[in-house]
């Protein structure tokens, strides 16, 4: 789990909705916008309607938040990583690989 410094809550991620940019790849989508901090916070939504368990569901957003702890862009971005589906956990560390290295341009 990201210490709380890197963590988005409920009104910025609002925010994030109404002015941010997006992308969209595979298996997952990225909203985001430019802050004013130091560093990059994230937020991740995997829905219901995908993994039905919250067990699972939780699961899923710690293996994102890892690799996104390994792969932290440089600039100064608030992220939403919003999962669209999941096929397995490989697939899934990849296209989180894919979306940040994209958005460090």
């Amino acid at each position: 789990m990201l210490a709380k410094k890197y963590r988005l809550n409920r009104k910025e991620i609002n925010l994030i909705y109404k002015k941010g940019r997006g992308k969209r790849g595979g298996e997952m989508g990225v909203k985001y916008l430019t802050n004013t901090l130091a560093n990059s916070r994230y937020s991740v939504i995997i829905p219901k309607a995908v993994v039905k368990k919250v067990t699972e569901r939780n699961r899923f957003r710690r293996v994102i938040f890892d690799e996104i702890s390994r792969l932290k862009p440089v600039r100064n971005l608030d992220i939403i990583v919003r999962v669209f589906r999941i096929s397995d956990e490989k697939s899934l560390r990849t296209s989180v690989q894919n979306i940040l290295k994209s958005l460090d341009v």
